[in-house]
């Protein structure tokens, strides 16, 4: 993950604990990426930074996923193989 990117996710992170969101491994965060190296660098930093990530490689997945009312928020690619992430 480049500079640019991983500082685009750390200031996200921080406006997540600014408003309230306890920064622990309780916070599961859902990470919608079908690109494998992306999605890999993504759950690495959000599991550095305290948060569980949960990995989807696909729309399918990710609304199965999304069933679980465990997640605390979703990051989502735009562009999947079987579906959009709006």
């Amino acid at each position: 993950m480049g500079p640019a990117r991983k500082g685009r996710v750390q200031k996200q992170l921080d406006e997540l604990q600014r408003d309230g969101v306890r920064r622990n491994a309780m916070e599961r965060i859902l990470v919608v990426e079908d690109d494998l190296a992306l999605s890999a660098g993504l759950c690495f930093e959000l599991d550095s930074a305290g948060y569980a990530s949960v990995p989807a490689y696909n729309c399918a997945k990710a609304r199965y996923l999304l069933a679980d009312r465990g997640l605390s928020l979703a990051l989502l690619d735009v562009n999947l193989p079987d579906g959009d992430g709006f």
